[in-house]
């Protein structure tokens, strides 16, 4: 027998096993969705539904609250709005559900509610004015995040 040839092998078949094993056992995540922060992974198939989405800000004309009101820039659940982070949901999602937003390639969290946010729609926090009015109304794929 050729004995390096059988280290060989033995060193071939080794790293084979290692390969399948790897396979079989480390299965990837069929999603993955950035949060600005941190990289979460799903293990399950995401199910995206289609929302209505708008924007607004803490101003008056979105919020009818004004600069110097107690609770101008604070949410339904009690927390700062967060550009990137806030999102006002129908009554139906808790506080603190996260919410991920295909075309916005983000993840928001329910902290706040709004008079005409119902079922099927959502509203974004902007600081910027004139960045809600120009967004407008768009039909978004939104997955709830589990």
């Amino acid at each position: 027998m050729n004995r390096p040839l059988d280290i060989l092998l033995v060193i071939i078949f080794s790293a084979f096993c290692v390969l399948i094993i790897s396979d079989i056992y480390f299965v990837q995540p069929k999603i993955e969705y950035v949060d600005k922060e941190i990289i979460k992974e799903v293990k399950v198939q995401p199910q995206f539904e289609t929302y209505e989405v708008t924007f607004y800000t803490e101003g008056y004309e979105s919020t009818g609250k004004v600069l110097g009101d107690k609770d101008y820039g604070v949410t339904s659940s009690g927390e700062p709005v967060i550009e990137g982070r806030t999102i006002a949901c129908p009554e139906s999602l808790e506080f603190g559900t996260a919410i991920y937003i295909k075309e916005m390639e983000n993840v928001f969290y329910c902290t706040d509610r709004g008079s005409l946010i119902t079922e099927g729609k959502l509203d974004i926090y902007t600081s910027d004015l004139e960045y809600a009015k120009e967004m407008g109304r768009h039909e978004m794929q939104v997955f709830i995040l589990p």
